[in-house]
């Protein structure tokens, strides 16, 4: 049976191995080289849960499996699952040091979870152990990019490129930090792999980095070109992990959103916090300033910048699940002991995930653009916080979506329809946070800020319940690590071409303009 799933799997037919080996598990649950062969086949057939529980089962019969720990590593990470990615390539790297890809491993896990520390020392354990490996020097590039050492990350990125000429990665970031001339030896390359077949990973990467030299040689025929076929190849290679857009869970979580908290959300509280500590919670959709807004901010003395924190959904995902049965799509009441409880627990979750990043300032940022959906949640456990929305242009925004390139994301930045939908997802809630919140949310407008800075910056410490502070205006000078794809925009003065970016391809992004103005015409009817 082993043999005849061997060859089943081998000739490309991995759901027929699985049905082989499920039955010799039947007579045999202890197997070591069925459970080996059932997660491989499940991996050739994507069904990554699966794949999971097979490597998961094969490590309870032998938790020093390095194998193993290898590859759920590699899942966990290609699913977003960083917290267990960073546990299981731990497990690893001390299991079989002689692997660079799980130290590997290990530093992309930690530059997920915007461990800069953590990072630092993998990088340098890698570059100690394996010099001559291509992923030293990547991981070294991404380390000094998050730093702001521009000239340092590209010497990395270069490095990385003479011990792998075909490393796609190391090609997309070159030609965001400095694009070279269409003309250049480089972009030829990235125009001959173009042309060539690719994974669709490899394929994006190399989409991206070229439009990127298209657009800064003012070639915005071609540069669109090139990102639509970038988002073509990231949209694919998204669907390989299962991860698609899905309209009608947004129609359902909005649904249940509004349900969940009615008007007057945060009039009553569960007990205020005993310790000396607020929050600031930024919002809005990626690319609309909140990056910039959580810099200017963690330039002040009192705040501790954050990042994209994962907690508050999380923690509200949880308390969904955990109501009673009964009151599952009933509003969360405060004054409701049961309600009130789960609320102060996952208020403690939480509190638990700052402190395990040495969050524990007067004052700490959560950046996360998608908490959006969870403000009620927020405004329950966090009466006093401050919740900023950085608003932004539709068209100019969904644009700067469209052609930014994040690797896995969201499923909705790769075509013009599901950007569409997830805006009107995205203003719809924001219009029944403004209309129900107490206290309310603080607008800041993208244009705005970019224009008229030091008169934004005195009403967003007010609002922010912060003291003045001129280094606030300083913020391109700050060193802190910035981990989202705005970190070469924080890290220079102000400038405005940004704001009307999108004009170079208005003949092209037609479509995504009547999109966005029938669904706030039907918006404005309803």
């Amino acid at each position: 049976m082993l043999s005849c799933a061997r060859e089943l799997l081998v000739r490309g037919i991995p759901h027929e191995a699985r049905a082989v080996l499920g039955r010799l598990l039947e007579q045999d649950t202890h197997c070591p080289d069925a459970i080996d062969l059932l997660a491989c086949s499940c991996e050739a057939s994507r069904a990554w849960h699966h794949a999971i529980e097979a490597w998961e089962h094969q490590l309870s019969l032998d938790s020093r499996n390095a194998r193993a720990l290898g590859r759920l590593g590699a899942l966990y990470s290609m699913l977003g699952n960083w917290e267990r990615a960073r546990s299981v390539y731990s497990r690893a790297v001390a299991l079989q040091p002689e692997q660079p890809l799980h130290l590997v491993g290990l530093a992309s896990a930690n530059l997920a979870l915007e461990n800069f520390t953590e990072l630092e020392r993998t990088r340098d354990q890698l570059l100690a152990r394996f010099p001559e490996h291509p992923q030293s020097h990547l991981i070294d590039g991404h380390s000094h990019k998050i730093a702001g050492r521009t000239a340092r990350a590209v010497a990395a990125y270069r490095a990385a490129l003479e011990a792998d000429p075909g490393m796609t990665d190391a090609m997309f970031n070159l030609s965001e930090l400095s694009p070279p001339p269409p003309q250049s030896e480089f972009a030829r390359r990235l125009q001959e792999l173009r042309r060539g077949a690719l994974p669709a990973r490899d394929r994006a990467n190399v989409c991206f980095a070229l439009a990127k030299v298209l657009d800064a040689a003012e070639c915005y025929d071609d540069a669109f070109m090139c990102y639509q076929d970038g988002n073509r190849a990231a949209r694919e290679m998204m669907a390989q992990r299962g991860i698609t857009d899905n309209s009608a869970l947004m129609m359902e979580t909005e649904a249940r959103t509004l349900r969940l908290y009615p008007q007057g959300t945060g009039r009553a509280s569960i007990e205020r916090l005993p310790i000396d500590l607020r929050m600031i919670f930024i919002v809005g959709l990626p690319r609309s300033g909140t990056s910039l807004v959580e810099q200017i901010l963690s330039c002040h003395p009192d705040v501790a910048g954050g990042g994209e924190l994962p907690f508050a959904q999380q923690c509200a995902a949880e308390l969904e699940r955990r109501r009673a049965p009964a009151r599952r799509d009933s509003p969360v009441d405060v004054t409701d002991a049961a309600d009130a409880a789960l609320l102060e627990e996952m208020r403690e979750k939480y509190l638990d995930g700052l402190f395990q990043r040495g969050l524990d300032a007067k004052v700490v940022t959560d950046k996360l653009p998608g908490n959006f959906a969870v403000l009620g949640f927020i405004r329950c456990i966090f009466p006093d916080a401050a919740i900023v929305h950085c608003s932004r242009d539709p068209l100019a925004v969904c644009w700067s979506l469209y052609t930014a390139y994040f690797g896995t994301h969201e499923p909705y930045y790769n075509s013009f329809e599901d950007l569409a939908d997830y805006h009107r997802f995205y203003r719809r809630l924001m219009r029944h946070w403004e209309t129900v919140l107490d206290p309310p949310v603080v607008e800041v407008r993208y244009e705005e800020l970019v224009s008229n800075l030091e008169a934004v910056i005195p009403r967003l410490l007010t609002a922010c319940r912060l003291s003045p502070e001129p280094a606030c205006s300083e913020f391109h000078r700050s060193e802190r690590p910035v981990f989202t794809a705005s970190q070469l925009q924080v890290r220079r003065p102000l400038y405005t071409t940004s704001v009307a970016r999108w004009r170079h391809y208005e003949k092209h992004i037609a479509p995504l303009r009547s999109l966005l103005q029938r669904s706030i015409a039907e918006d404005c009817r309803g």
